[in-house]
């Protein structure tokens, strides 16, 4: 009887878990009420920092970030290496269209 159940039960959880779609819960990582308590102000409040709101924070345009490359001393270098540099694109580091989980959430970056 136990030899019937176990591939049943592997069945049925393979069926479950095609049937489910991928929704991830990502956070809000910048709320405007949340800004107010990362620091104390300071005794002059004029000089107090002032943090962006939620909507100007998530307008800012997504930096680009590049592949960076080990740098060494003039007389340490591998032959050929800064000219191997030199022909080399500039290469994203992190392309966001890539990404399958972003790609599947339909998150904006």
């Amino acid at each position: 009887m136990n030899r019937l159940r176990a591939p049943s039960c592997l069945l049925f959880t393979s069926v479950v878990g095609l049937a489910q779609t991928f929704r991830p819960s990502i956070p809000k990582a910048w709320d405007d009420s949340d800004t107010t308590s990362f620091e104390l102000p300071l005794a002059r409040a004029d000089q107090s920092p002032r943090y962006p709101a939620a909507a100007e924070y998530y307008a800012m345009p997504v930096r680009e970030v590049y592949r960076t490359y080990q740098l060494y001393v003039a007389r340490k270098e591998p032959p050929g290496y800064f000219d191997s540099l030199l022909q080399k694109e500039p290469e994203f580091l992190f392309d966001p269209s890539s990404c399958a989980v972003l790609a599947r959430a339909e998150v904006r970056i």
